[in-house]
């Protein structure tokens, strides 16, 4: 038998987000389930899709206790302040300054609490840090949340931006109306322009994997709710809900096939299933039930089979 590879149990990834429980129209209809939630939002057409709503949905289901109507409120009045602050018949480029002073300059328009990289978690490792409600009551970010605020806000504004991703990291794909460039926006640092060559430098990626889609391009608006809903992925894994992660990973994957990440999170989740079904139990597999067998091996093939497809787009294990 080949063994699966037990290191990419642990592997870390980044992430974002997690989910409203929707109710039915009648008040006697049970709940959506995590998977039918994700799928429902996924669903959302392109012109219906709101990234506030949306990203605050998946995070409820994070985190139940989640308070979406407060959230949407701060999003609401940040959003009235940068509009205030575009001033009247704005710009594109009025409207990109007055996201960048709200969120990062300190000043009466954010209560001098600007938002600010948060160097304990820079890459969101701790769950609750990749919470959009967490990052706007604490004003520390990271390379997840950062992004999608200002996604948020410019979204909002109409300005001609979408999500990018590199290797653990998102930023703002953002085209100027003037000269018809499209610019990389770094987040984490201000919201300024940053050359596709300084991303490589600071996050190695093979040239595969650019060229198959997994980095530097920008998100349809679908693909960036499947980007979001990752971190509900990650917080059944991280809670050992092994099945539910691999049943959300499918539909994320549904509409977005090159996000190697969740191939690589779906393969570790596989994985988890190995190690709570048989490596605790067998010391060997030899020693595993006949009647069982049949099951080792699928997960054993689909866990190499996923990290298969993420290698075949580019990503690399450390990505």
């Amino acid at each position: 038998m080949v063994r699966y590879h037990r290191s990419r149990l642990a592997a870390a990834f980044f992430a974002v987000t997690a989910l409203l429980i929707s109710v039915n129209a009648g008040a006697q209809d049970a709940p959506l389930s995590a998977p039918a939630t994700v799928r429902s939002v996924l669903a959302t057409s392109d012109a219906e899709i709101d990234f506030a709503k949306a990203k605050l949905t998946f995070d409820k289901l994070v985190s139940p206790a989640l308070d979406i109507s407060a959230a949407l409120n701060q999003l609401d009045r940040a959003f009235e302040t940068v509009t205030r602050m575009a001033g009247p018949s704005p710009s594109n480029k009025a409207k990109l300054t007055a996201i960048r002073t709200y969120i990062y300059e300190s000043g009466d328009w954010n209560d001098r609490r600007p938002f600010q990289y948060d160097m304990t978690d820079p890459n969101g490792q701790k769950l609750s840090n990749r919470l959009l409600a967490s990052y706007l009551d604490t004003r520390r970010g990271n390379c997840i949340t950062m992004p999608i605020l200002f996604l948020i806000l410019a979204d909002r504004m109409h300005l001609p931006v979408a999500l990018s991703r590199a290797p653990l990291h998102f930023f703002i794909k953002y085209t100027d109306d003037v000269t018809g460039q499209a610019l990389n926006l770094e987040t984490t640092s201000g919201g300024y322009p940053a050359r596709d060559s300084w991303i490589r430098e600071q996050m190695p990626m093979t040239d595969q994997a650019i060229a198959n889609g997994l980095y530097l391009r920008p998100l349809t608006r679908r693909e960036t709710l499947a980007a979001m809903a990752a971190v509900v992925v990650e917080a059944d894994l991280e809670r050992q809900r092994f099945q539910e992660g691999i049943e959300i990973a499918n539909i994320i994957l549904e509409y977005d096939p090159t996000f190697a990440y969740m191939l690589a999170k779906r393969g570790s989740a596989f994985a988890a299933q190995i190690e709570a079904e048989f490596v605790q139990k067998y010391p060997r597999p030899a020693d595993i039930p006949s009647s069982l067998r049949p099951r080792y091996q699928v997960l054993q093939e689909r866990n190499l089979s996923d990290f298969a497809k993420a290698e075949a787009l580019g990503w690399r294990e450390d990505q």
